[in-house]
């Protein structure tokens, strides 16, 4: 597309990132369901290391900048976040029910927890590339699942 088809449907660079980012939550909700979340961290490792940039996580260096900047936004990704919590709660009570998910700590709790590691991960990956003790972090974390 051309710059100013762009901005036909977009009106401006605003406009356009908060149409990247509800497509981005939307995918990562839906995703959320289909596969367990450290899993979708694995994905982004492997997006990160593949030697074609950052695989995309500029967009969520910049969500996580705006919302510890911006009111406004972070208000406006509440529905968002509530989305992925939402999905990361079912898919984590579906896999609590199959006997893969410890049964001592509450189950939105165990969603929080995985939301900190993603976005530390995302915080991490801004700094550090992509690394065989990124990938033994998240088996850490797989095990203390369990």
């Amino acid at each position: 597309m051309s710059r100013g088809a762009i901005f036909h449907h977009f009106g401006d660079k605003e406009m356009l990132f908060l149409a990247l980012v509800d497509r981005e939550a939307r995918r990562i909700a839906v995703m959320a369901g289909r596969r367990d979340a450290v899993g979708l961290m694995r994905e982004m490792l492997a997006d990160a290391g593949a030697g074609d940039g950052h695989g995309g996580l500029e967009l969520w260096w910049e969500i996580s900048h705006r919302l510890r900047t911006e009111d406004g936004f972070r208000t406006a990704w509440a529905t968002h976040a509530e989305a992925v919590t939402g999905a990361i709660t079912r898919r984590l009570e579906h896999q609590r029910g199959a006997g893969r998910v410890r049964s001592d700590v509450p189950v939105r709790a165990l969603a929080l927890y995985l939301q900190l590691i993603c976005e530390g991960l995302v915080s991490q990956l801004a700094d550090v590339p992509a690394s065989d003790e990124l990938h033994a972090v998240l088996d850490f974390v797989t095990d203390s699942l369990r």
